[in-house]
């Protein structure tokens, strides 16, 4: 029944873009709730006691290496994100010297962030020398 529902929400959706009534959007609001059950049930089997496992902590250490690894993943994500926002002024105008400046911009941007993810990772891995993982069970103390 999901997939039928999906396929009928979809279909509303796209009716609704089109013509912006309020049958249309009655429509997306009726098929959505197959949906939104659906995932609530999701959310609650996943909520169950049996199936939360016990948190780990993390040492300063741990901290510092997570917050430099996501601020170069991050980054990337950013760059390239931008990167794509331009694409398209240059699909619609190749001859646009402003864009392929910003293009250029962008680019360097992905290549530096890049880089940093890349140092961040190579700094911040566990080596076989290193014995303690950046994470703790129970009560380990951090470093």
């Amino acid at each position: 029944a999901l997939p039928i529902s999906t396929a009928a929400l979809l279909s509303s959706i796209k009716a609704y873009a089109k013509s912006r009534q309020e049958k249309d959007r009655q429509k997306c609001f009726i098929f959505s709730k197959p949906l939104i059950e659906v995932i609530d049930a999701v959310l609650a089997y996943g909520a169950l006691a049996e199936y939360s496992g016990e948190r780990a902590r993390m040492s300063e250490r741990g901290k510092v290496a997570q917050q430099a690894i996501l601020g170069g993943a991050m980054a990337t994500a950013a760059s390239c994100v931008k990167l794509f926002e331009i694409v398209p002024g240059l699909v619609r105008n190749v001859s646009d010297t402003e864009v392929w400046k910003k293009l250029m911009l962008c680019s360097k941007a992905v290549a530096e962030a890049t880089k940093l993810l890349c140092a961040s990772l190579r700094e911040n891995s566990i080596t076989g020398s290193q014995k303690k993982p950046f994470y703790a069970r129970n009560n380990e103390d951090d470093d």
